[in-house]
């Protein structure tokens, strides 16, 4: 999945994996874009792509409630502790171009968080009791998933004639996106989503 979205050999490919998740991320070395953290006992972990700003006010408030920080300047690392400490109630703060994959181990659980203007897509399927995302639906296409156009969305961008009436739906039969300012929960059992 991840070659589908690599488009030249400048870019660089990390894997991320636990017991419940198994994620890639594809960014440009220089840039720097992405970010993985992990908290101090191993159960919660984030992957970000994209930034958020502003954050520095909150930390003095985490590391007094004992969270450690190896980087105060970690996007990454602060979405852990702020997870850990608030759990998605951290997400109503954020300010930035962000999409979060956070794994929460205790439960089990995945979220998928975007941005408030939604300006990092996430993609998403759900299948045979597993979930399958991507920033890119050509990468979820790699995976074994049925190619169906979808109907209600040609029919919309025929009468109307554009793509930003689309909502969460996309070109493919199954394959959403996460909404703006959602977060998006994976359970093993299920999904669930809701606005922050």
């Amino acid at each position: 999945m991840a070659g589908a979205i690599r488009t030249n050999n400048d870019q660089k490919i990390e894997y991320f994996s636990n017991d419940f998740l198994n994620v890639a991320s594809v960014t440009y070395p220089d840039i720097g874009f992405s970010e993985f953290a992990i908290n101090e006992d191993g159960s919660t972990s984030v992957l970000i792509y994209g930034r958020i700003f502003g954050f520095k006010h909150m930390l003095e408030f985490l590391k007094s409630n004992g969270h450690v920080f190896k980087d105060e300047n970690s996007c990454a690392e602060f979405i852990v502790h702020a997870y850990e400490e608030r759990g998605n109630e951290a997400f109503r703060d954020l300010n930035g171009s962000f999409c979060l994959v956070i794994s929460d181990a205790k439960v089990p659980k995945v979220l998928l968080v975007t941005d408030r203007f939604g300006t990092r897509p996430i993609y998403y399927a759900f299948m045979d009791g597993e979930i399958v995302f991507s920033s890119h639906c050509r990468a979820i296409l790699e995976y074994p998933f049925p190619r169906k156009l979808n109907f209600k969305t040609l029919v919309s961008f025929l009468y109307y004639g554009k793509l930003g009436i689309l909502g969460d739906e996309t070109w493919f039969e199954g394959i959403n996106l996460v909404p703006s300012a959602s977060v998006l929960t994976f359970t093993g059992k299920g999904l669930t989503l809701e606005k922050y």
